[in-house]
């Protein structure tokens, strides 16, 4: 089984940009980005667009000629490779996420359940997030297997913004993007994402069987919009292209001073289970 890869096909993408004047040189940027992601398993059942078995952890999980085998009772289990959302110059603060998938027998589709935890630094996770029971599927049939929004929570994003104001965020800082200063905070206080997750960066999927009985799985596919907002001063270059790559490790890779010790956000972290997220 293949368990990494550098690069996903886009499905489908699509920008929004709207500016609103103000009375300074400054915009404010609304960014709306549709895209998608498409996970395929056995021998044949790869498409175009489909990356072949991306799969970053697994349990009770047997690949075959027709897919992967999912054992029964919740002991077969599966976590797709994390899926970057939105974009460098401006991470996302939320997103809505669709997941659809397609089994060998499609009787047998809506007896697996699905899970989404979402990260912004490739090594801190939230807790994985059940779908949204209240949000209905207006689309074609078969319907989704997950449907919910991925927020950043209230309180993080508030603890996040008193500690940035302690540090005492750079100009250059700014003018790098969200990408920019989050390495820039890497380097000066690491311990800062291990409290808080501040963006909806990258989201992983997780596959699980509670069935009683054995199910193939042969295609995952994830569609996915995100949303972020901000200030922009008008004349700066605002990519619109670079995907969210930020990595926590390479960004202190280098020797770095100790950092200072900051009380905890209250927040914990996934455990690898299938949690319900704490409200925002």
């Amino acid at each position: 089984m293949n368990r990494k890869y550098d690069k996903r096909r886009s499905l489908g993408r699509r920008v929004s940009i709207i500016g609103l004047l103000l009375s300074t040189p400054m915009v404010t940027a609304d960014i709306v980005r549709f895209e998608g992601a498409c996970v395929s398993f056995g021998r044949d059942s790869g498409c175009d667009g489909c990356e072949k078995g991306c799969v970053s952890d697994s349990s009770g999980a047997i690949e075959c000629e027709a897919g992967l085998a999912l054992q029964p009772h919740e002991e077969g289990w599966v976590i797709m490779d994390e899926i970057p959302i939105g974009l460098a110059y401006r991470a996302a603060c939320s997103a809505s996420v669709t997941i659809f998938v397609e089994v060998i027998n499609p009787d047998d589709a809506g007896s697996l359940s699905a899970y989404v935890s979402y990260g912004c630094d490739r090594v801190h996770w939230s807790d994985w997030q059940p779908p949204d029971a209240s949000k209905r599927y207006t689309g074609d049939p078969p319907p989704p297997l997950f449907c919910s929004d991925i927020t950043v929570k209230r309180k993080d994003a508030e603890y996040f913004k008193a500690q940035l104001e302690k540090l005492g965020e750079p100009e250059e800082g700014k003018a790098r993007g969200t990408d920019g200063l989050f390495r820039w905070i890497a380097k000066r206080q690491p311990d800062l994402f291990e409290r808080v997750i501040p963006a909806v960066g990258y989201i992983r999927i997780k596959i699980v069987n509670p069935s009683d009985k054995l199910i193939t799985l042969s295609r995952v596919n994830a569609l996915i919009s995100s949303y972020v907002s901000g200030m922009h001063r008008l004349g700066e270059p605002f990519d619109t292209d670079t995907r969210w790559n930020f990595d926590l490790r390479a960004a202190t890779s280098q020797p770095t001073s100790q950092p200072a010790t900051m009380p905890a956000a209250g927040n914990e972290r996934s455990s690898g289970t299938a949690n319900e997220s704490e409200e925002n």
